[in-house]
């Protein structure tokens, strides 16, 4: 606004010689007061990272279209399904060594119950440190808690 003693003229002229000393930027007018902090970082070409951000959109979406990509719930399910088939074999494994190892059944039975018990603590070991492994319904009860 032009100050009470200023003519029209004046603060025009005040005006051009103040947006004529603002500095350029690709060719355009900066609004900003000199020193001023702006919003964006210095150095970063947004016009650039736009065109690359949509670059790699366009590369990932061709790659799902090319079948590089599975849908994550397919993923999931195999990972549970493979988890719970290696969880059944370990599971298996005490009453066949004791089936290989002896005839008796007292003894049978006193090798299958450690080895199903020390395989049982293995996998829950195993299932208590890895948020993103699936409990095998073989260690839990029928509640869905874990069982010791």
């Amino acid at each position: 606004m032009p100050a009470a003693d200023e003519s029209i003229e004046g603060w025009v002229a005040r005006l051009r010689t103040w947006n004529a000393s603002l500095p350029k930027k690709n060719g355009r007018r900066v609004f900003a007061a000199p020193g001023a902090e702006t919003d964006k970082p210095k150095g970063v070409d947004w016009e650039e990272e736009g065109r690359r951000a949509l670059a790699l959109t366009r590369i990932h979406d061709l790659q799902v279209k090319r079948g590089k990509f599975m849908p994550r719930d397919q993923v999931v399910d195999e990972w549970a399904r493979r988890a719970f088939a290696a969880s059944r074999r370990f599971l298996a494994l005490p009453r066949q060594i004791a089936g290989a190892v002896t005839a008796a059944p007292e003894v049978r039975a006193q090798i299958e119950s450690e080895g199903l018990r020390l395989v049982r603590e293995a996998l829950l070991e195993f299932v208590a440190t890895s948020e993103s492994t699936p409990t095998p319904p073989a260690l839990q009860n029928l509640d869905g808690e874990l069982s010791s």
